[in-house]
């Protein structure tokens, strides 16, 4: 039992991860002209997601949000993956990022200075080109993909150290 790893330890390890499987994507949606490759590293990144959502500190509806963004995102990705037109598939994303930004905003007031500076602007970026997204270029949402980054890994971060604050209050015992 001891050599498992505690549920903040898993969650700052898919952080991490997520963090960089979205590096790339980013790449790839500039490079890569293979929505089955896009789809699955990006399938890949959304499950990964599932213990940081679980693992940060939220609120329950708040929660659910990011659970909604990660299913609704997985779904448009297969839809993409299974040939379903692009507008749809993108309506549905767009759609997604509304919890997703609840989720992320919420998450950040939870923890340090440094995640809720990053989460709040990557979520109004990101909520706000949802909003525009049929008359913006995709450039416009740059800056909230590179600040999702950044937020992931600052959460990676933030639950290494719940993780070892954990360990520390365990062996004062």
């Amino acid at each position: 039992m001891e050599n498992q790893p505690s549920p903040q330890k898993l969650a700052s390890t898919a952080a991490y991860v997520s963090s960089i499987l979205f590096f790339f994507l980013i790449i790839m949606f500039a490079t890569v002209h293979n929505g089955m490759i896009i789809g699955i590293v990006a399938i890949t990144f959304h499950v990964l997601l599932l213990p940081v959502v679980a693992n940060l500190p939220s609120t329950e509806w708040a929660r659910a949000c990011g659970y909604g963004w990660v299913i609704l995102d997985i779904s448009s990705n297969m839809m993409q993956i299974n040939g379903v037109d692009e507008h749809l598939c993108s309506a549905l994303r767009y759609g997604a990022h509304i919890p997703a930004v609840i989720w992320i905003i919420t998450s950040s007031m939870h923890c340090n200075h440094q995640m809720q500076i990053v989460g709040i602007t990557q979520g109004l970026i990101m909520a706000g080109y949802s909003f525009i997204a049929p008359w913006a270029p995709a450039w416009v949402l740059y800056p909230a993909m590179i600040l999702l980054i950044i937020w992931l890994l600052l959460s990676g971060r933030f639950l290494a150290m719940q993780t070892l604050q954990i360990n520390i209050g365990s062996t004062s015992i």
